[in-house]
């Protein structure tokens, strides 16, 4: 089954102010235009993170302004600071993305045993599909449901096993 197109948007390269905000450097073969508001992804240890635009603003020539919806200080966003944005294309949708409504109710694990969280809801979101999680602990938790990610998906137990980014859970609560 054919894969999305990963389009690369620029990288982040530093932190803005004091209220979450980054300045993304354009990248010079990105030709379209940047989501004013709606959803990027930031490649954090190699893995798509889902980041949901607040508000943006031109900088200058190939340079925007973002802040991020749940991300209110320099302390919560500084760890993405040097890594890169992107979009996927929105034609072509991998295979678990066809259907993925049947996972509402499932038990969210990494890949190490670890219980996440019960999927709430399941969001198709413009280039991808996210998982809203509910944590026993911590609350809402966004995980982007993609393929590579999946390690297993048990229909007779309701539970999913997925290889998530080391720190994944701790950047989208």
């Amino acid at each position: 089954m054919a894969k999305r197109q990963k389009i690369l948007l620029g990288r982040i390269i530093k932190i803005h102010g004091y209220q979450g905000g980054v300045i993304l450097r354009t990248d010079k073969s990105f030709k379209g235009p940047i989501p004013e508001k709606g959803w990027v992804f930031i490649e954090y240890e190699g893995k798509p993170v889902p980041f949901l635009i607040r508000e943006s603003e031109e900088s200058g020539p190939g340079m925007l302004k973002l802040w991020f919806d749940g991300y209110d200080t320099a302390e919560m966003i500084k760890t993405v600071t040097g890594c890169n944005m992107f979009v996927f294309t929105e034609d072509n949708r991998i295979g678990i993305s066809e259907g993925p409504c049947g996972l509402d109710g499932f038990r969210l694990f990494d890949s190490k045993d670890n219980y996440i969280g019960t999927i709430e809801e399941v969001m198709e979101n413009p280039g991808q599909t996210v998982l809203r999680v509910i944590s026993d602990d911590d609350g809402e938790i966004l995980v982007p449901l993609h393929e590579d990610l999946i390690v297993e998906a048990d229909q007779t137990n309701k539970t999913l096993i997925m290889d998530l980014p080391e720190g994944l859970t701790d950047l989208n609560r």
